[in-house]
């Protein structure tokens, strides 16, 4: 290939023509770049993959491909049976093919095989195992292993479920439905799982439940054991320990070594009226919300001996899933991390698959708000929960302050400090001495500096130094007190009592916090007289008001990164100072011998929606997952919901549909059913359809959209209504199922800001859609009704703006959240990019472009441009892994300069002796040699290309501001090494060249198409050109922007 050489800067290894300077340059600079921390690439040494295969598992399996029409909707839920005979002998086949995989790379035995809520495999792989599995045709998907984190006393009684008319209170209490939990495991003597304590007994499963297919696997754990309670427990480690090593004391069995599992299990279906202790204090009586229910324990999460080695593998996670669905479990709880944006990695397709065999999944949203956008889980078939708090009254347990003086004794509240050392096991007494001054802090210096600010270190010397909270961190006060002499610390609040944290770093003594109350009374004390104070490990007990229907700070809030075109998170629940089971030994953290703890977290939430979920699936047997979730969030509410200040009104991206009231859940009214043909027609519309055409049938899009599936994913029929951008008028259609006495409903709107709104119901006796806010349904209790937004003149643009509608019947408010953002409609649409071949040296193109506006138009062609070309030599990766500036990349600096409208990295596969070879592309934007990955390339071969719209300049290496490109030898068949030629086309916005011309009607009529017809020619054989076309309107205001990708013949 003829391509201009020399004039790209690049760095390595270089072949006789290249600049060798640039390669001196490199030399000196490239230990200089650093790696932004807003990037996503770390480091890996992962060799774990799942393969996803093409067709569905077990659970999501039908012999008969045709599917009814979206208006014949019945409600029903049809639970997967794992032994039935259509699904032993399509599970067979399943088995069969994964083997042939399997056999085809060598690979003998999978770290997991999954069958019912996936279709695939997870195995560790070499480079040359996976590069066959990339171009296998049954293989739909490959994703490496990822290790993801785990994100009452009186919570039932704040829900409404012990008192008069309360669901505990009329005896639904989810009877034998199963909650399968997976997280962490169980500690299996725990109180709230017991099967014969007085009014917690439990008979056989099996006479209940003879659907129920799960084991007690314990491992090498001889003391562990289940019961008529806990029916199942499993653990899944197996790919956990590929890149990991168990830490000590961590448990090889499904017995819980954190305290996570075992928590998030007893508040979703833990034994009722159980009494709860901490440290010897009891704390109060925890009931789970469904006390009735019984549970199974999955245990994918593990402490690690390494720092960040602890958490749960995807692998792990996806084989308990599938098990899980295999057992009969009726609720799975996942109060784990997650994708926030791929709907269709293997968590979320197990999930799918899950739902389609009639499992409801509850998932938590994520411990990352109060920042927008940062909710995980974003996928429909789910039940994505955020965390608030709750009213009533919370222990706190502390240490106890023994206090003394003139024959006066007092036992006062205490926290230990996170950053000091251990109280002595007996305790450790001295004079309380108060410090001078209170405050204590050196008034020039943030941090210890050794310029003692105490006026008084005579009298702290040997003694236990009372200081004031505040001025300047815990542990500048603490090492200050030490280095006066003080034997401990006493540090009194500006309010409660809290831990103290920070930088523990040459602390020796021990500390405890007391509260303001406690402090300024004492302070006076001491000033009157001699207090000796022991600092105890004994337990003592405080209360602690909590303030209800507060957004948590830490709950993940909206939207959606995958689509904005649904709400997330769906729903909140009470997540903050939960008083649940623990483990009785967490390795970790060292505690051990306790039962109950209080924690927070979306952990925490979700187990009260799995909870909930099994209380209306048993007063509902036929509901879908999916009318379960309608259920709690039709039935939620919002008043007095605030953010995480106290004052501000909470929103949708906070709390979804708002808060679960399950009381009024359990008899909805009307529902808002789907069934995996809607979710899949979603995918199709959502950006996956290449995931559906594989996973159900070729051509499933078509056949869906055909019988009435709606693709638009604003369509989905959810019990919440999104619309990422409302450019003029849109209408959204909602399909319902009355599952009420009543035979009609009427609509109230809140219609959004800015936006109208109405409201037509589908005439059963025309079928035909008539403007009316009173609904009927059908003989099988079927209504639908549209509604159309429009935006009016007080539309805010670009502004997320929120409303609500709400069926009833005068019994039942069916209420749905509405979210919507108002913008502007393009005034001009055009492709985005154009790739053409040509026959010769000559070629023309027609460019369709729908104007929308009145006026002039213009089409200016830029470029066509050639790529220049700079050649580094790329090593074997060992591991087969990308880590950024590691030695033996393909490394290359590039000038990319102001104007460039188009810029384009790629390598050739033809440019090498294999095609064997396998390379992969990384672009980095690097202003100060701060690094940020802007594209990357990793196809099968080393055909590559990384394409950047109106990037950002960067053209000055000399001010450390320049484009970074690495090439990584995936897989270099066979050889130490090869050279890799980068090729570089950067198209200036007002580059123009001979070889091609633009011409269009220069008249633009709203609702017409111009043809812009551009010619190409003296095109060089086996040369590759960029360039574009810009459109303008009559002020100059460009509209659009085509990029156009030629290969000429």
């Amino acid at each position: 290939m003829l391509r201009k050489q020399l004039t790209v800067l690049g760095a390595g290894c270089f072949m006789a023509m290249s600049l060798h300077s640039a390669s001196a340059l490199a030399d000196s600079q490239r230990s200089l770049l650093t790696l932004d921390a807003s990037s996503s690439e770390t480091a890996s040494s992962k060799t774990q993959y799942i393969v996803q295969l093409k067709g569905a598992p077990a659970a999501n399996h039908s012999s008969d491909n045709s599917i009814p029409d979206r208006f014949d909707s019945v409600l029903n839920n049809i639970k997967y049976d794992a032994n039935s005979a259509a699904s032993i002998a399509y599970r067979k086949k399943l088995v069969n093919k994964q083997n042939q995989v399997m056999k085809s790379i060598g690979v003998s035995n999978a770290v997991y095989t999954y069958e019912h809520s996936f279709n695939g495999f997870a195995a560790t792989l070499t480079t040359s195992q996976f590069e066959k599995l990339k171009n296998n045709p049954d293989v739909l998907n490959i994703w490496p292993d990822e290790l993801l984190q785990m994100d009452t006393a009186n919570t039932p009684n704040f829900l409404g479920l012990t008192a008069p008319g309360g669901l505990h209170t009329l005896g639904t209490k989810g009877e034998d439905i199963i909650i399968g939990v997976v997280d962490s495991g169980i500690w299996p003597e725990n109180p709230s799982i017991q099967d014969d304590m007085p009014g917690n007994t439990f008979g056989p499963i099996s006479d209940t439940r003879p659907d129920w297919n799960g084991t007690c696997d314990t491992g090498t754990d001889e003391t562990f054991s289940c019961n008529n309670k806990l029916i199942g427990a499993r653990y899944f480690n197996e790919g956990f320990v590929v890149n990991s090593t168990l830490l000590p004391g961590e448990f090889d069995s499904p017995r819980d070594a954190d305290g996570h599992g075992t928590h998030t299990l007893t508040t979703a279906g833990g034994n009722e009226g159980v009494t709860a202790t901490l440290q010897g204090i009891v704390v109060g009586t925890v009931s789970g919300i469904a006390p009735r229910a019984r549970v199974a324990a999955y245990k994918v999460c593990w402490n690690g001996s390494a720092a960040g080695n602890s958490g749960c593998s995807t692998t792990d996670s996806v084989a308990a899933i599938d098990a899980a669905v295999a057992d009969g479990v009726d609720v799975i709880n996942f109060s784990i991390s997650g994708s926030r944006t791929d709907m269709t990695d293997p968590v979320h397709v197990a999930f799918f698959n899950a739902s389609r065999g009639g499992v409801f999944n509850a998932l938590s949203a994520g411990n990352s708000g109060p920042d927008e956008q940062t909710v995980a889980h974003n996928v429909p078939w789910v039940t994505t929960v955020g965390a608030s708090t709750y009213d009533g009254e919370a222990a706190l347990v502390g240490s106890k302050l023994e206090v003394s003086y003139e024959g006066i004794s007092e036992d006062v509240f205490s926290l230990p400090g996170a950053i000091t050392v251990a109280i002595p096991a007996g305790g450790l007494s001295g004079e309380l001495v108060n410090t001078d001054p209170a405050i204590m802090c050196d008034e020039d210096s943030g941090s210890f500096t050794g310029n003692n600010p105490i006026l008084n270190p005579e009298a702290i010397d040997g003694k236990i130094a009372f200081i004031s909270r505040g001025g300047c961190g815990f542990s500048e006060k603490i090492l200050y007190a030490q280095d006066a002499g003080a034997i401990g610390v006493v540090v009194y609040s500006t309010g409660t009592a809290i831990v103290m944290g920070g930088d523990a770093t040459g602390i020796m003594v021990p500390g405890v916090m007391i509260s303001l109350d406690d402090g300024v009374r004492l302070a006076q004390i001491v000033d009157e007289m001699e207090v000796t104070v022991t600092l105890t490990n004994d337990g003592i007990a405080d209360s602690s008001t909590q303030i209800g229907n507060q957004m948590a700070n830490f709950s993940s809030r909206g939207e959606s990164l995958a689509t904005a075109d649904i709400l997330k998170p769906d729903i909140t629940a009470p997540g903050v100072q939960i008083l649940a089971g623990t483990s009785g030994a967490q390795v970790d953290s060292g505690t051990t011998g306790e039962s109950y703890a209080f924690l927070s977290g979306t952990s925490m939430s979700s187990p009260h929606i799995a909870g909930m979920a099994a209380l209306i699936i048993g007063a509902q047997p036929t509901f879908s997952p999916a009318a379960v979730k309608s259920a709690l969030m039709t039935s939620a509410y919002q008043a007095g919901m605030t953010k995480e200040d106290g004052s501000t009104p909470a929103d949708p991206f906070d709390f979804g549909a708002g808060h679960a009231a399950p009381n009024s859940a359990i008899a909805p009214g009307l529902i808002y059913d789907a069934t995996f043909n809607d979710y899949y027609a979603f995918l199709c519309g959502a950006g996956d359809a290449d995931f559906v055409e594989a996973d159900y049938f070729p051509g499933a899009c078509g056949a869906l959209e055909g019988a009435g599936f709606p693709l638009e994913p604003s369509d989905l029929n959810l019990a919440s209504i999104a619309i990422e951008s409302l450019a003029e008028t849109q209408t959204v259609r909602r399909f319902v199922n009355n599952v009420s006495d009543s035979v009609a409903f009427t609509a109230t709107v809140e219609a959004p800001t800015g936006v109208d709104v109405v409201v037509t119901v589908f005439d059963m006796n025309t079928s035909t859609f008539v403007d009316s806010n009173t609904m009927g349904f059908n003989d099988d209790g079927l209504g639908i009704y549209e509604l159309t937004f429009s935006k009016n003149d007080s539309a805010v643009l670009d502004e997320w703006v929120f409303g609500s509608i709400t069926w009833s019947d005068g019994a039942h408010n069916v209420r749905s959240p509405i979210v919507l953002k108002p913008t502007l409609p393009p005034l001009l649409v055009v492709p985005e990019a154009l790739s053409i071949e040509t026959a010769g040296s000559s070629a023309r193109i027609t460019i369709p472009a729908e104007v929308a506006y009145n006026g002039r138009f213009f089409a200016q062609g830029i470029g066509l441009a050639q790529s220049d070309v700079s050649v580094s030599e790329v090593a074997q990766d060992a591991d087969s892994t990308f880590v950024f500036n590691e030695p033996g990349l393909g490394f290359y600096f590039v000038n990319v300069p102001q104007g460039t409208r188009i810029a384009k990295f790629g390598l050739f596969g033809t440019d090498q002796d294999s095609p064997a070879v396998d390379l992969d592309l990384y672009v980095y934007a690097c202003p100060q040699f701060s690094c940020a990955q802007v594209g990357s390339s990793q196809n099968g071969g080393s055909d590559e290309s990384v394409l950047l719209v109106d990037p950002l300049p960067l053209a000055n290496l000399g001010n450390n501001d320049i484009y970074v490109v690495f090439v990584h030898g995936w897989s270099l068949d066979g050889a130490d090494s090869v050279f890799a030629p980068l090729n570089v086309w950067l198209v200036d916005k007002a580059g123009r060249s001979q070889n091609m011309s633009v011409r269009a009607s220069s008249r633009a009529r709203a609702g017409r198409t111009n043809r812009v017809y551009v010619s190409l020619s003296e095109l060089v054989s086996g040369e590759d050109y960029l360039g574009g076309v810009v459109y303008k309107d009559q002020n100059g205001q460009e509209n659009g922007l085509t990029v156009i990708e030629v290969k000429a013949q």
